[in-house]
């Protein structure tokens, strides 16, 4: 077999550090087809005219990437990336250590070819991981009486089909109300909704910032809250339509009822509301999905003559966040309005953001500078709020986590399996105007939690006007909120979490250890 055994021994690799899967008979079928004794020179050409594009497609069906159709159809997304951003993928990629690796496999090899059978080894790996390791880690597992499995025991596919499609049909019998505020007219208050993209617990750990004062500032943290999406315009749709339970991937591009609508069931209790963003929102049509499947039918403020901090991975701009919302400020002063209700969307903290100030080009690298400035740039807003005495609630709730870390499944910023380092965000809520809660530490919410337990909080500081109260109760505020199981979907991935194991439907429908 010649060199082709140093393609199928990367590949055993491969699978044993746990980097790539293999599917054991198109692998076998391939070895077997390149065993196939040739007479003629023409015919062992044209095997290897054949060979080399399936080889090709084989490894990347083995490979964890997106599957291949998911790629075509984000090729117009792609295709908006700048050249820059597309080396630095590429080099996420391509590991030198695993060239280096390579290299010297190709040494060994031409050095021991001769004296060991190595297509024999080869062979015998090949038919060993049909055994150990067809179809990755199966799920097999008894159920007990109530219908769940046992303790922690692993659950079988059926069961986990089971499991999901009773989740989502008790989450489609969740509704939230809101209703019109207590004490409307004598403690009126705003409500601002920072919604951050690329931002989970995940990567506060790994650039640092997990003790930043800000989560210190907040009188509210969730922190066991799944956003149950990893790319942004998903996860804009779930927070916009956060009075309802969590739907399906697909149910998200349909029309919904219309009191699964947060703004508008906001703007129905008196608030005027207002979209704010720090880019222009064309890539992946995220503002058509603000507008068209999340409720929020206005149009964009624009920058406001705020100043451009960064450019984004397509080259668009990028506007300070700190300077933003202050010029936003200064245009809440001007209007009427007793209440509003503002969704302010950045993306500074996004995947290829270029950076001027910085001498590294790798927005791997710029990240924890860009984070500790938005966390710096948030909790300044927070102050000046104060200092105006204006009254407001204000909701910190990132879209999906970056990925700095990466795993075996995923290179770093790759967030197409939406796993809970991915999913589980730091969500914070903050009463700016409360003279006595300053100081104190945040109430902590450590139940299973999502988009639910966030409107329905909503709708009790609405019932219970916090700001009429010299010193509110913000333990009653939280107690017994919505629980939320995890399970987080993208474009045909599901992973669900049971007990302390994870799963993951892949979009052939097959079920995994996650």
């Amino acid at each position: 077999m010649g060199y082709w055994n140093l393609y199928f021994i990367a590949k055993l690799a491969l699978l044993a550090a746990g980097k790539s899967g293999f599917h054991w008979m198109p692998n076998l079928a391939f070895a077997i087809f390149l065993l196939i004794p040739l007479g003629q020179k023409w015919q062992r050409t044209l095997r290897w005219l054949i060979a080399i594009p399936f080889a090709a497609v084989l490894l990347y069906y083995d490979s964890r990437l997106p599957p291949f159709a998911r790629v075509l159809s984000q090729m117009p997304a792609l295709s908006a990336f700048t050249p820059a951003y597309l080396a630095e993928l590429a080099e996420r990629f391509i590991n030198p250590w695993m060239v280096v690796v390579l290299c010297l496999g190709v040494l060994g090899y031409q050095l021991i070819r001769y004296r060991v059978r190595v297509t024999t080894l080869m062979l015998i790996g090949i038919l060993s991981a049909g055994f150990n390791f067809q179809g990755g880690r199966p799920v097999t597992g008894a159920v007990n009486n109530s219908g769940t499995a046992a303790g922690n025991a692993p659950l079988t596919p059926a069961q986990l089909d089971g499991t999901l499609e009773a989740f989502y049909g008790q989450q489609s019998r969740v509704r939230v109300s809101i209703g019109r505020p207590a004490g409307d007219s004598t403690a009126p208050f705003d409500i601002v909704f920072l919604h951050i993209c690329s931002l989970a617990w995940d990567d506060l750990v790994v650039a640092g910032q997990q003790d930043s004062t800000l989560f210190k500032h907040f009188d509210i943290l969730f922190d066991n809250f799944n956003s149950a999406a990893s790319y942004s315009g998903p996860a804009g749709i779930r927070v916009l339509r956060a009075t309802c339970g969590q739907e399906p991937h697909d149910g998200l591009y349909r029309q919904a009822p219309r009191d699964c609508y947060l703004f508008d069931q906001l703007q129905q209790a008196g608030f005027d509301a207002a979209l704010l963003m720090n880019h222009d929102g064309k890539f992946g049509d995220f503002l058509a999905d603000l507008r068209e499947r999340g409720g929020l039918r206005m149009s964009p403020l624009g920058d406001l003559g705020a100043a451009q901090h960064m450019k984004a991975f397509d080259g668009s701009p990028i506007y300070s966040d700190y300077d933003l919302l202050m010029h936003w400020l200064e245009r809440r002063k001007q209007m009427t309005a007793p209440r509003t209700a503002l969704f302010y969307s950045t993306v500074s903290l996004h995947d290829g953001n270029v950076v001027d100030w910085s001498q590294s080009r790798s927005s791997l690298d710029t990240y924890a500078p860009r984070l500790k400035q938005l966390l710096e740039d948030i909790d300044r807003f927070l102050d000046e709020l104060k200092r105006q005495g204006r009254r407001t609630v204000v909701v910190f709730v990132p879209e999906h986590g970056a990925n700095l870390r990466g795993d075996s499944l995923q290179i770093p910023g790759m967030r197409e399996i939406p796993g809970p380092q991915i999913t589980r965000i730091p969500v914070g809520v903050k009463l700016v105007g409360i003279d006595a809660l300053p100081g104190t530490p945040p109430v902590v919410v450590k139940a299973p939690s999502s988009y639910t337990a966030l409107s329905e909080l909503l709708s009790r500081l609405m019932m219970r006007n916090p700001f009429e109260d010299a010193l509110p109760d913000m333990q009653s505020y939280v107690a017994d909120l919505p629980r939320t199981d995890f399970v987080a979907e993208n474009d045909k991935t599901v992973v669900v979490q049971h007990g302390s194991r994870y799963y993951i439907r892949q979009p052939d429908g097959s079920w995994s250890d996650f």
